[in-house]
């Protein structure tokens, strides 16, 4: 009899350990899952490095939503090769993160000096509907140098 009630509180043991660990692997699974499916759905959009002339004096990036939803533009930035990012001298998107709505467009620009730059932006769901632009301009608005963002 007592065999009999140490195999069964044994068993009952093994049991609610195996529920523990099977509840613990399921809670960590679904964790991964959610936290896994927001970052893979952001996507960065960048263009550089650019240089326009000796003469340049403003470096201009753009971003369009093409699409009807409106995507979240979580980081937007002009940066030097050593990934500098001065301060900005436009800023028509608004305090990141920002909503960039269906059909619309936004852009950042900074002063540039005598040195090439990059433009990058991570925007959300994905970035099959976003199309951007990066542009070296000199002191008279003049474009002395473009390239998409990919």
């Amino acid at each position: 009899m007592l065999s009999q009630v140490l195999r069964s509180s044994t068993s009952a043991s093994r049991r609610s350990g195996f529920v523990r660990r099977f509840t613990k692997v399921s809670a960590l699974s679904c964790l991964c899952l959610l936290g896994g499916a927001g970052l893979a759905q952001a996507a960065t959009m960048a263009a550089g490095s650019l240089f326009g002339s000796p003469s340049q004096t403003v470096a201009v990036c753009y971003l369009f939503n093409s699409g009807e939803t409106p995507v979240t533009i979580s980081r937007f930035r002009i940066t030097t090769r050593a990934d500098f990012a001065p301060a900005l001298t436009v800023n028509e998107c608004g305090n990141f993160p920002a909503t960039l709505a269906g059909g619309k467009s936004c852009g950042i620009a900074i002063a540039a000096n005598n040195q090439a730059f990059n433009c990058a932006a991570e925007v959300g769901p994905g970035k099959a509907d976003m199309r951007g632009s990066f542009e070296m301009r000199n002191g008279s608005g003049l474009v002395l140098q473009n390239t998409p963002m990919r």
